[in-house]
């Protein structure tokens, strides 16, 4: 995702990362850019294995597909927000892991 912010910012820009608890207790990650934003008609492709908009040889179009893959195998989610010229705001949340403790943390150290 930061490399193709990055890439969405020949001229430069601001990228902003931010962590966050979300309002249904998951952990918040927003990655958003200043850059040159996503069309309307590409939004509901970027995740598809192949898509890209880069030139022929300039992209596998694997990224995106394989971000999402793995967010998903995690139990997450992630939207794209894109509003043109304005940049694009991706946003992954994911459940919070509980660890159970362990019995020695709960009893102490056993001899």
């Amino acid at each position: 995702l930061i490399l193709n912010a990055t890439q969405a910012m020949p001229r430069g820009g601001k990228l902003d990362i931010a962590t966050s608890i979300s309002k249904n207790k998951r952990v918040k990650i927003q990655v958003a850019d200043s850059g040159t934003g996503i069309s309307e008609k590409h939004l509901s492709k970027i995740f598809d294995p192949f898509f890209t908009t880069k030139a022929p040889g300039e992209g596998t179009g694997l990224g995106l597909t394989l971000v999402h893959t793995i967010i998903e195998r995690w139990e997450g989610t992630i939207q794209v927000k894109s509003q043109g010229a304005e940049g694009t705001i991706f946003t992954i949340e994911f459940p919070i892991l509980k660890e159970e403790p362990s019995q020695e943390g709960i009893n102490g150290p056993t001899s």
